[in-house]
């Protein structure tokens, strides 16, 4: 393959990967939702093991995450406000 070929290659692998992040932003949640169900479907047929354990212990972490993101953002917005920092 020469370089002109591979740089072509290359930019429509680009395109398509541009194309697929833009798809992902604008799904919706029925979509997204249609998605998960073929994936535990498809996870599934093959019998691969399910632990409801490690599915709620991965929900508090982003639980716990999300609220500590959401402190954070009002702790910025505090001392951009001039107010002093604490708890």
């Amino acid at each position: 393959m020469d370089k002109d070929r591979a740089g072509l290659f290359r930019s429509r692998w680009q395109e398509a990967a541009q194309v697929r992040r833009e798809e992902a932003l604008h799904a919706t949640l029925e979509m997204r939702w249609q998605q998960s169900n073929v994936l535990y479907g498809f996870a599934k047929s093959l019998n691969l093991p399910y632990n409801y354990a490690d599915e709620m212990e991965i929900y508090e972490h982003s639980r716990l995450m999300s609220h500590g993101a959401r402190r954070g953002a009002r702790r910025i917005l505090r001392l951009g406000k001039g107010q002093r920092e604490g708890p």
